[in-house]
């Protein structure tokens, strides 16, 4: 990719980002989205087919920030890695560009899938889960993370946010803990 178009998929990017501050993602057009980007109708569209995609393309680079999703499950606190990677309750409160994106009813449902589908192979060899089907794995995963997100972005929480991280992180330990007896 040349930079030229590079630095047009991210203002497509950046167009939507603002645009979802203002309305929600089935609300907004292709025509917004290149009068905000400042590029044609023709140069969005050799990039992107749809909103959608435009939308999951966001999602995606709000990913890359993230823990793995082994690391994830196995959440012992959350703090940043060494390595800068965010567990995904830190991410989400601590949104930034994304704050609008996060907020989006579509958000949940595109970044669940984005994230198990990116790392579901490491998580299928995981000896502790063996015995579980790859549907109850799935379910597993979204009941924690779904959870996460919530409680995360319940702001009337702020003053007591560090006491929850580590009561949910005690909470996801136990559980983790337990489905090796199941």
């Amino acid at each position: 990719m040349t930079i030229r178009s590079e630095r047009s998929r991210e203002a497509i990017k950046n167009s939507l980002l603002s645009l979802l501050g203002e309305k929600q993602l089935d609300d907004i057009t292709m025509s917004e989205l290149a009068a905000g980007a400042s590029v044609s109708r023709s140069t969005l569209y050799s990039h992107y087919a749809n909103t959608r995609e435009i939308f999951d393309d966001a999602v995606a680079d709000f990913c890359k920030g993230l823990r793995s999703l082994g690391t994830q499950l196995r959440c012992g606190e959350c703090q940043p890695n060494a390595d800068g990677y965010r567990p995904f309750c830190v991410a989400i409160r601590d949104a930034g560009k994304y704050d609008a994106l996060v907020r989006d009813p579509s958000f949940l449902p595109t970044i669940l899938d984005i994230m198990y589908s990116y790392n579901c192979p490491e998580e299928a060899n995981n000896s502790d889960n063996a015995k579980f089907t790859a549907k109850a794995k799935r379910a597993l995963f979204r009941f924690q993370m779904s959870g996460c997100y919530t409680v995360a972005m319940d702001k009337t929480l702020d003053s007591d946010w560090q006491q929850i991280q580590k009561l949910l992180d005690t909470y996801i330990r136990g559980g983790v803990n337990a489905t090796r007896n199941f």
